[in-house]
């Protein structure tokens, strides 16, 4: 993220609060999410980088993807599931240690390039792992 795109200050803190609040009352029942939609334009990216910047200061961002709609790649979704799984792996040992375990057994290439296995991947690897609070992953831009 860019600390230099965070939302000017006084703006938007009523819905940062309410995101923030929402991300903080969790109750390990389950995965949520949340999708922050709106026209090109209102802010959504200055909402997610303000986010990131919040939830990196306490440790609990996970990981962070920010793409730029005048730069657009076609791969993109093909480095998004491997980036999220190397960015938990940072945070989180026993990620590391699934994640390393599920490489060893299938090919790196066909991870790379299936987008199917990457999600049945990331799913399997969920169901092994427990995170201790919650966890914030934010993608940005992903049209």
């Amino acid at each position: 993220f860019d600390p230099d795109k965070v939302c000017f200050p006084g703006t938007r803190d009523l819905l940062l609060k309410y995101i923030r609040s929402w991300v903080d009352d969790y109750d390990n029942s389950g995965k949520r999410l949340l999708w922050v939609y709106g026209d090109a334009g209102c802010g959504k990216s200055a909402i997610a980088h303000s986010l990131a910047s919040f939830y990196t200061a306490f440790g609990r961002l996970g990981s962070s993807s920010f793409f730029e709609t005048a730069n657009p790649k076609s791969d993109a979704i093909y480095c998004l599931l491997p980036k999220i799984s190397l960015d938990l792996a940072e945070c989180n040992d026993e990620w590391k240690a699934a994640l390393v375990s599920v490489l060893m057994t299938q090919s790196i290439r066909q991870f790379l390039w299936s987008f199917s296995l990457q999600i049945k991947t990331l799913i399997e690897l969920s169901r092994r792992v427990s995170f201790v609070g919650p966890l914030v992953i934010l993608v940005d831009g992903f049209n």
